[in-house]
């Protein structure tokens, strides 16, 4: 049985207030504990039916969404090997 009992005043991690451990616990994977279904820095905000459609959190996690294509692998930096030959030993 488990039993959770509430801190007598809020602490502060990452920036979330917490309660509680399991709080605590949600936030030093940076979830925030007041919407947990968003997932770690709030990557799935915009499938989290606790935010409203106007929140910024959740505009922007939607927008992400839609920049990458599914299955394709994005990467910022450019195959360093792109149109070289490479010598491979076999």
């Amino acid at each position: 049985m488990a039993l959770t009992v509430n801190y007598p005043s809020p602490v502060t991690v990452n920036g979330f207030k917490c309660r509680n451990c399991t709080e605590v616990d949600e936030a030093k994977k940076h979830i925030d504990p007041a919407h947990p279904k968003s997932g770690p820095y709030g990557v799935d905000a915009d499938s989290d039916p606790s935010i409203s459609a106007t929140d910024p959190r959740k505009i922007r996690a939607s927008e992400a969404k839609d920049q990458v294509s599914p299955g394709a692998a994005a990467s910022p930096y450019p195959d360093p090997n792109k149109g070289r030959l490479v010598n491979m030993i076999v």
